[in-house]
């Protein structure tokens, strides 16, 4: 079972669910299972709930890679990532990890499941819990093909094989298929008595109330953005049939307040209710001291490159600070992780992406290596604040850092010479989540202590033609956001936590949810939303924002959108972002995805520390606001009008 680690699906809804997973990649071309089969899914309860765990199987994992002006991938990695930030999806050459398939077989597998439930040898009151999580699961997946192929058809039913090609619907205006997934949320999940207000963490990734109100809330957030709230970049797109009330038209183009209104209200109410449930932002940053005895017997609290005193009151709470940050994104519920207010345990193996080259020689002569893969873009260690909370560049004018032309200079820490003045005086979230040139990677990961990266260095963390060629680090910056405190690696090559690579991937998690509303508000220009973005920065340990903030550099929605782009890195946010906000040219042409000049074999400090364009052929285009779909799903199905552009 991919969702639920726990659960095991019992024989007939494996059945059912290979049934569906071994089919060809057509619209709705789904092989039913055999009467019997489907017969015995629904027996007992237990089989009954195998089946509908079935239908989560496809719930998406939110680090599906797909690089943006985050990070990059060595340049000969090919994959999904690859054709999208090259521009080279075409309705021929669709690369995109199969969605349109996916999502479909999962929604006529949960209205399969919502039929058969009927009949189901069980309790009325499990009949209703369940039917309140599939009706979840239809909102979900309609939401996932809505944002990210923009107008959708509805199924609001099962379809058999026997369906003909005129038979099968077509796209809807964008706002009739939100309204139709809001109303399902409202009156078949949220308002259903049966379904619990939260999940007990031995059920992660199960449907719940709360999750219902946080996805209701991001679903209205992303239809009152410009994308769709007036600025769709093909106004002149139109459908081949009409949507009642909105006759041909697939995408409004004008304006509406209403819409970020309904939105506000929408994020309100899944924060209260979040906060009901006992959620919160993550905070507790005696975990370390009170559970990892080693961490504190050994004194592996973190080296913070500038940090004067490390050792005082004010030092400890910082570097404290910073494992706290780490635990966020790695502690399960269980663990006492208050955050996750949906998440999945899928091992996508994200580990092996981020970790450096070289960890250590095993016993039998070889390197442990990482791929080295995810490198953070300057773009991004730019945009983390300062330890005053400032951007880099207004803490230089304000002359409380280093000015722009010292950035890449050595900053003359004792014992750690070549560290530039970049990577000192930073936020906390910046030492937690990122890594760089002769600053430490991980706690205790190497034999139970920190590894310091020697990124220059080829036959340590540095690239590698030889050993290497194809994973390395593209930009002089590495990622350690999801690297659990406690994960150690011996000289065997094993890892101290079995469950090393299994901890909860956040599909909604508390921070976004201050983030939406915050958003809401600024757009409608209420100050509020900086009181919302400082619940985050409280967190985080920068100072709180205040009015003197907003200028006409900063406005009240650039600190919103910075914090958000800072709070949610690399957790598959950014490219629905960046494109909801029509900010694709801004943030992904050619041209603007920079890093160190890291890729040579042993570089001196000065070549290495040169600002240099990542050489890749990345591109924007406005069709790449919407993705194709398939030619041959429009060839069969006349209804489908192919997305603008393609």
């Amino acid at each position: 079972m991919k969702l639920l680690n726990k659960i095991k699906v019992i024989s007939g809804a494996t059945m059912l669910s290979v049934s569906f997973l071994t089919t060809s990649c057509e619209f709705l071309d789904i092989v039913p299972p055999e009467q019997a089969t489907l017969k015995d899914a629904t027996q007992t309860e237990e089989s009954t709930l195998g089946f509908l765990f079935s239908c989560y199987n496809n719930v998406w994992n939110p680090l599906k890679i797909n690089t943006t002006d985050e990070y990059t991938f060595p340049a000969q990695w090919g994959g999904h990532h690859r054709y999208m930030s090259y521009g080279l999806v075409t309705p021929n050459n669709l690369y995109d990890d199969n969605r349109w398939l996916y999502f479909w077989q999962s929604i006529n597998r949960t209205n399969l499941f919502l039929r058969e439930l009927e009949g189901a040898q069980c309790s009325e009151e499990s009949k209703d819990e369940m039917r309140a999580e599939a009706y979840f699961l239809l909102a979900y997946y309609h939401y996932e093909l809505l944002q990210y192929f923009g107008p959708i058809p509805i199924m609001d039913t099962y379809q058999d094989t026997n369906t003909q090609a005129g038979d099968f619907k077509g796209r809807l205006h964008y706002d009739y298929v939100v309204d139709w997934i809001v109303d399902i949320l409202d009156n078949k999940v949220i308002n259903n008595p049966y379904l619990p207000e939260t999940t007990a963490p031995e059920n992660m990734g199960r449907a719940s109330k709360v999750i219902a109100r946080a996805l209701k809330a991001r679903i209205l957030l992303y239809a009152a953005s410009p994308l769709w709230n007036g600025e769709f970049s093909y106004p002149e797109w139109r459908n081949v049939q009409e949507t009642p009330g909105y006759g041909y038209e697939l995408v409004s183009n004008r304006y509406s307040e209403a819409k970020w209104t309904r939105a506000k209200t929408a994020c309100e109410e899944a924060l209260e209710s979040a906060l009901g449930a006992g959620l919160k932002l993550y905070d507790n940053v005696d975990y370390i001291d009170d559970t990892q005895t080693d961490i504190k017997k050994k004194g592996l609290y973190p080296f913070i490159p500038g940090l004067e005193n490390p050792d005082d009151a004010e030092g400890m709470a910082f570097r404290k600070r910073v494992l706290m940050l780490r635990n966020l994104m790695t502690l399960k519920q269980n663990e006492g992780n208050t955050e996750i207010v949906w998440g999945l345990a899928k091992n996508i193996g994200i580990m092996s992406y981020i970790l450096p080259l070289n960890i250590l020689t095993k016993t039998d002569g070889t390197p442990y290596n990482g791929q080295s893969a995810l490198s953070p873009t300057l773009y991004t260690v730019e945009h983390f604040y300062t330890k005053d909370g400032d951007l880099p560049k207004t803490a230089a004018a304000k002359g409380t850092f280093p000015a722009e032309s010292e950035w890449l200079t050595r900053a003359g820490i004792s014992g750690r010479n070549d560290l530039i003045k970049l990577n000192c005086g930073r936020e906390p979230r910046f030492y937690a989540w990122l890594a760089f040139d002769h600053g430490d990677y991980g706690t205790m990961l190497a034999e139970e202590k920190p590894l310091m990266l020697q990124m220059k260095d080829s036959q340590k963390q540095g690239y590698n033609n030889a050993s290497s060629s194809s994973n390395y680090c593209s930009t002089g910056y590495l990622s350690q956001k999801w690297i659990r405190v406690d994960q150690s690696l011996n000289k065997s090559g094993n890892w101290s936590n079995s469950s090393v690579n299994k901890f909860p991937r956040p599909i909604i998690r508390m921070a976004e949810l201050y983030l939406n509303l915050a958003e809401c508000q600024a757009a409608l220009g209420d100050k509020g939303a900086l009181a919302t973005l400082n619940n985050i920065r409280k967190r985080a340990g920068i100072r709180d924002l205040v009015d003197a903030d907003l200028t006409s550099e900063m406005t009240l929605m650039d600190w919103v959108r910075n914090e958000r782009f800072v709070e949610l890195w690399s957790e598959g946010h950014r490219w629905n972002d960046v494109r909801r906000w029509v900010k694709g040219k801004e943030c992904f042409s050619p041209g603007l995805r920079e890093g160190l000049d890291a890729v040579h074999e042993n570089p001196t400090f000065e070549q290495f520390n040169t600002r240099t364009v990542v050489d890749q052929q990345y591109a924007w285009y406005n069709r790449m606001y919407i993705a194709p779909i398939g030619a041959g799903e429009v060839q069969k199905n006349q209804k489908l009008v192919q997305a603008p552009g393609y």
